[in-house]
């Protein structure tokens, strides 16, 4: 049984052989034919990827036998092609093929057939991020589209920025996104594989410089005159309104009043003189980054009267904003005069408007008066009046404790400059001054006048409130406190005295001129040094000059400048550099002349001595304070070819909608207006603050023997840093028969001031010291509610008349 079974098992396993062995090509074995597969040449492991355009692949069996024939296809010509009896493959375009090698022997009949796939890839020659070097505010996004070359590129494409803090990008979608101001590069990356290491030398790149900006991100109207400014960051000490521009289409730039900040430092509410115009696109520009913004100051849709509480017999102004359709805020004091109340006239009074604001004063405490404001319209359209109305109540007690809140203070030997705030004088300082600006309970503005002071060590700081304003005053170096209070509130102001004042920087008013020889053209350089602290530093050395050119006329006469002059005719095109040393500092104008021989005239310019006055008036002004202008014809170069006489009549002077009469005074070639007028030591006058707009008409000589008018304007800003003297309420009653008896002993004045008159109402009348006062009866029970009160203060040029608040009561007992 045993040895029958070992032949059945012996015959079956030859039989399985045979029919293994008709498969193989000849003289191959069974197991040999199984392990046969694509190779590369020289029996390597064959490649699965190629690339366009990279070396040639070599493909093989690892078996393979002279007997036999052998063919190679490609499944798809079009993206690669292979040799039909090597089998080299050449890739050509993108995609995934299949090679076969099929075996036949001698006489042709099929063998066998043996495949291999290939993915086909192409690798960029070069890749382009498709942008230039952009900016972007915090916040905005950009979308980095990058271009592949050749586009049938199979490489995969990644993004990277150089600093995440600055800007983020999303590493597949390129879209960029800016966080944080400063610079960084984005570089995108054409990598063989997506998880292939930037740092590979295969890699192509192209990359793209984004700043980000410490700039504007958004703007909003609020009023017809002011702007909410969002910034990427605090602003508070670098945006001026020196520094932030808002220009009409028209290019004109829109004067600005003020710039306030929120306390993060990334809001600024920015104030212009003037009106924006409805419907108008602005632009505004700080620091590379501008917004646009289209101007809505409509008419009148609503009208808001809001609630408070109001301590009584003390006059109060009532809160009350008009708004147009788009909810922009239309308060104008025009506007306002359009407003009537219906109140109940037995508990509170509400006066004539008074510098844009109604004011309410309410009889006695506690009491609730309930005010119905009502904006008219005066359209009668549907035969009934449209208005618009709006309720508050407004509620008296007997006293509100003053608070105060936002404090700010700087210290300073001249006019305070709120973008440079100071809290270090040094040791020999004098004449330095405490200024403040801070906000009460009812958010009215308060400054130093409102608190009083106390040093927390006098052996280092003294401080002292005068009328003319808050001095402190260095004993020693170190550091103290100034103890400040208004009514329940306490702040101590941190105050170093540093080292001793010297000069430190040199600055000149204009650092490059250009002198035209067609008339005795020049130009007056201002000089300027200050010490470690920012404070003008007051001499009177003269400039010194060096580099002194022939052509030219160097004065340096005066202390703190120079006047340079080219004499009509002289000179040619050329360019001098002067050196100009003053107070050890040193720096230095350029002055290019201009040999003119065109002397055709097509325009006229209007040039002033400053762009900004201030009208202050105190002990150390001798003289007055003048805005001087002059006029130059220019040809078509824009080259000076003339300096023209002025007369009185070619100026037309504005300040808003009103023309200023007799503004100009005319001298030859300089026309003059007068800010500050000392009118022979007497009464002083001083222009009113804001904007004014100066229109000159000129006659040019367009060609010999024709003329022709041309028109230009020039703006320039009066402020007034004057601090007014205060006056306090001694007396809430009196006897007197008298206004002018009743003021002077009901109040006086700081420093013993003359009050010279006063601005009071008296059973719903209003009078001043130039009314018909003999109509006033002061009897007993009569309540006379004090408006405002002209003080005279004295200085050695003059005197001003201040017009001081005082909106107190004072009742009449007898």
């Amino acid at each position: 049984m045993k040895k029958n079974f070992f032949k059945k098992k012996l015959a079956s396993g030859l039989a399985l052989a045979l029919v293994v062995a008709s498969l193989a090509p000849a003289g191959l074995s069974a197991s040999a034919a199984t392990a046969t597969k694509v190779v590369k040449q020289g029996g390597g492991k064959a490649p699965t990827v190629m690339y366009v355009g990279g070396a040639k692949v070599d493909y093989s069996l690892s078996k393979v036998y002279k007997s036999n024939k052998y063919a190679w296809t490609v499944s798809d010509s079009s993206i690669a092609t292979i040799t039909k009896t090597t089998g080299v493959v050449t890739a050509k375009a993108p995609g995934t093929v299949t090679i076969k090698a099929t075996a036949r022997n001698s006489s042709g009949k099929w063998l066998n057939a043996f495949t291999h796939k290939i993915t086909i890839k192409q690798r960029v020659t070069s890749i382009d991020i498709n942008a230039e070097d952009f900016s972007l505010a915090v916040g905005e996004e950009k979308d980095l589209d990058a271009v592949k070359n050749p586009k049938t590129s199979t490489d995969s494409v990644r993004y990277a920025s150089s600093d995440e803090k600055v800007a983020t990008v999303n590493a597949t979608t390129g879209v960029v996104k800016a966080v944080g101001v400063g610079e960084a590069t984005i570089t995108v990356y054409s990598k063989a594989a997506w998880n292939t290491p930037n740092t590979s030398t295969y890699n192509r790149t192209d990359s793209v410089k984004v700043t980000v900006l410490d700039g504007i991100q958004a703007v909003k109207q609020t009023t017809k005159t002011k702007l909410e400014v969002t910034l990427a960051t605090d602003a508070k000490e670098k945006l001026t309104k020196d520094n932030l521009v808002i220009t009409d289409a028209n290019g004109v730039k829109q004067v600005i009043k003020e710039v306030k900040f929120s306390d993060d430092g990334k809001t600024a509410t920015v104030e212009t003189y003037l009106e924006f115009v409805d419907k108008a696109t602005y632009k505004v520009s700080y620091a590379d980054t501008e917004k646009e913004f289209v101007a809505s100051v409509g008419k009148v849709a609503s009208i808001v009267i809001e609630p408070k509480t109001v301590e009584y017999q003390k006059e109060t102004a009532l809160s009350i904003k008009l708004f147009d359709a788009n909810g922009v805020d239309v308060t104008t004091a025009d506007e306002l005069r359009n407003v009537t109340f219906d109140y109940d006239a037995a508990k509170a009074y509400i006066g004539a408007i008074e510098d844009g604001k109604y004011k309410i004063n309410v009889y006695t405490f506690p009491s609730s008066v309930s005010v119905k404001a009502v904006y008219h319209t005066y359209d009668y359209t549907d035969l009934t009046e449209k208005v618009f109305e709006s309720t508050a109540v407004i509620n008296s007690v007997e006293e509100i404790k003053n608070t105060a809140t936002n404090v700010q203070y700087t210290l300073t030997s001249g006019k305070a400059d709120w973008t440079k705030v100071n809290t270090t004088i040094p040791a020999d300082a004098t004449g330095y001054r405490l200024f403040m600006k801070a906000k009460d309970q009812a958010n009215a503005d308060l400054t130093e006048k409102d608190f009083t002071f106390e040093s927390s060590d006098p052996t280092v700081l003294g401080v002292s409130k005068t009328d003319d304003g808050v001095y402190v005053y260095a004993i020693k170096s170190g550091v103290a406190h100034i103890k400040v209070t208004y009514g329940n509130t306490t702040q101590l102001l941190k105050v170093t005295v540093g080292a001793e004042a010297k000069a430190a920087t040199i600055t000149a008013s204009k650092t490059s001129a250009v002198l035209y020889n067609s008339f005795s053209d020049e130009v007056t350089i201002d000089v300027t040094v200050k010490d470690q602290y920012g404070n003008k530093i007051t001499s009177d050395k003269l400039v010194s000059v060096s580099d002194i050119s022939n052509d030219i006329i160097v004065d340096n006469s005066v202390a703190g400048k120079v006047t340079f002059t080219l004499p009509k005719g002289a000179g040619k095109n050329a360019s001098y550099t002067y050196r100009l040393t003053y107070l050890d500092r040193v720096t230095s104008v350029t002055i290019r002349t201009v040999a003119v021989t065109d002397l055709n005239e097509t325009s006229v310019r209007v040039e002033s001595n400053v762009n900004t006055v201030d009208v202050v008036m105190n002990d150390d002004v001798k003289s007055d304070k003048k805005v001087e202008f002059k006029a130059f014809a220019y040809n078509s170069k824009g080259e000076k070819v003339r300096e023209l006489a002025l007369s009185d009549s070619d100026f037309v002077v504005k300040k808003g909608n009103d023309t200023i009469a007799n503004a100009i005074v005319t001298d030859g070639t300089v026309a003059s207006f007068g800010a500050l007028k000392l009118n022979g030591n007497t009464t002083v006058s001083q222009a009113a603050v804001g904007v004014y707009v100066v229109e000159y008409t000129g006659t040019i000589i367009p060609k010999p023997g024709t003329t022709k008018t041309d028109t230009k304007r020039v703006t320039f800003t009066v402020t007034n840093s004057q601090i007014k003297p205060t006056v306090k309420q001694e007396k809430t009653v009196s006897t007197a028969s008298t206004l002018d008896a009743l003021i002077k002993e009901a109040f006086k004045a700081s420093g013993d001031k003359e009050i010279v008159g006063f601005k009071v109402v008296v059973n719903k009348t209003e009078y001043t010291e130039t009314s018909d006062l003999k109509s006033v009866s002061l009897t007993k029970g009569v309540s006379v509610l004090v408006k405002s009160i002209k003080v005279a203060e004295d200085f050695t040029n003059g005197t001003v008349i201040h017009s001081v608040d005082v909106n107190k009561t004072v009742l009449i007992t007898e």
